[in-house]
This record gives C-alpha cells, structure tokens and sequence, in this order.
C-alpha cells in the first residue's frame, strides 16, 4: 500500500497557475511554487523532474479541462447552435476561471 502524498497535485499546480497569473510564467519558479503551495522544494522535485515539467502538466491539465468542456458543446445540436455554445463556453470558461485562462 503507498503512502499517500501530503501535498496534492493540485494543490502544487494552482500555485504554478496563480504564480504565473500574478506575475507572468517567470514567477512561477520551483522556490516560489514551494512556498505558495506549502509543500518543500524536495516534494516538488520528487514528483517533478524539473519546473519545465511541472508546467507541462499544468498545461496539459488546463487543456484537458478546457477541451472536455469545449467538446460537450459539440453534442446533439445542429451545427449552428453547436457553434453558438462552443463560443460562448470558451467565453464563459474564461470569466469563471480568470487565473487558469492566463
């Protein structure tokens, strides 16, 4: 049985998220994603190889999140009223989550 980690994903990448949203992604560094997050900079690294990395999931996180919304626009209706939703979702997605839309 593993142990179970005391700092979650989640909790480390919406630091990486608000960091980058405060200051642009060069304030997102391992250091101050450490001390936003509260996690030691060796979990970070223990479960990131590198910030690069940590980015990279982040990202992939965000897009999967956005895509998975975006598509469910797409089902059943006709093509016109689908492109309708799908516009004003991405509209939506970005008001209800400002510091992910960044």
């Amino acid at each position: 049985m593993g142990r179970s980690s005391k700092y979650s994903k989640e909790q480390i990448v919406t630091s990486a998220a608000e960091l980058i949203a405060e200051g642009g992604v060069q304030a997102a560094t391992m250091t101050a994603i450490a001390k936003r997050s509260g996690a030691p900079i060796g979990s970070l690294y223990h479960r990131y190889p590198s910030r690069e990395a940590l980015l990279a999931e982040l990202w992939l996180d965000l897009i999967e999140q956005f895509q998975a919304g975006l598509t469910s626009t797409l089902d059943g209706d006709p093509p016109l009223e689908a492109a309708v939703a799908t516009a004003l979702y991405a509209v939506r997605w970005t008001r209800e989550k400002p510091v992910e839309s960044r």
